[in-house]
């Protein structure tokens, strides 16, 4: 008999965004997706060498949660700017999705937001048809996928 094993990845707790301006990060999720801020520190040592990014050591971060105070956070660290960067060109994770009520309500909210709109609400189609999604681009050129 064979036995199906269970996904590994069942639930990512904390996504990190890499900013060079923390503080409008901060804005635009406050303001725009109904988070708030729960933590403000620097990038302790061990941080920074699961990473391997040494140079990460003390940086400053906050950590966002939503306002409905669900156990899932973004850290959002202070980088250097990165000249010319394009979302979704380089390797690491660049894109996460968010879980959401109505991705329409949502979607009215932000075409007022500086958020740029890169996918409108839609289906998914197919055998996934119930679940509505669409993609925005943030202040860090992060791509939310907000499901």
């Amino acid at each position: 008999m064979n036995k199906i094993n269970p996904p590994l990845l069942k639930r990512i707790k904390v996504n990190t965004i890499a900013a060079n301006n923390i503080e409008l990060v901060e804005e635009w999720y406050t303001k725009w997706l109904d988070y708030k801020v729960c933590e403000r520190g620097f990038v302790e040592q061990s941080l920074a060498n699961s990473w391997n990014t040494p140079l990460m050591k003390n940086k400053p971060y906050l950590l966002l949660q939503p306002s409905s105070e669900e156990d899932v956070f973004i850290r959002v660290c202070k980088i250097d700017e990165v000249k010319n960067y394009k979302p979704m060109t380089s390797l690491g994770w660049n894109a996460f999705e968010l879980i959401i009520e109505d991705v329409y309500e949502l979607y009215e909210k932000l075409k007022e937001s500086p958020f740029k709109i890169i996918g409108p609400p839609a289906s998914l189609g197919g055998e996934l048809d119930f679940i509505h999604a669409m993609q925005v681009e943030g202040q860090a050129k992060e791509i939310l996928y907000l499901t």
